[in-house]
């Protein structure tokens, strides 16, 4: 099987091997999404957006843990263990 290069085009997005772990939040479950981008000609070509995902060591029913987390929830977790 041969991947694309990466340049433009639609081969670009033709071959999916699925979500690698660093693309989605192990608390929210916040994943990659996708749409078009439209440039002034109105022509659509397809794109991802990826969630902020950040691997940090966090403490969890005792212990820490080191997993991928995303930035609103990694925000939402500082802001309970301050109150």
């Amino acid at each position: 099987m041969k991947l694309s290069s990466g340049g433009i085009g639609p081969g670009r997005y033709s071959v999916r091997l699925g979500v690698s772990p660093m693309a989605k939040c192990e608390i929210c479950g916040k994943g990659p999404m996708h749409g078009h981008n439209v440039s002034h000609s109105m022509r659509h070509t397809k794109r991802r957006w990826q969630p902020n995902v950040q691997k940090r060591k966090v403490f969890i029913n005792g212990e820490y843990k080191k997993i991928y987390i995303c930035t609103r929830c990694l925000r939402t977790l500082t802001k309970k263990s301050m109150a």
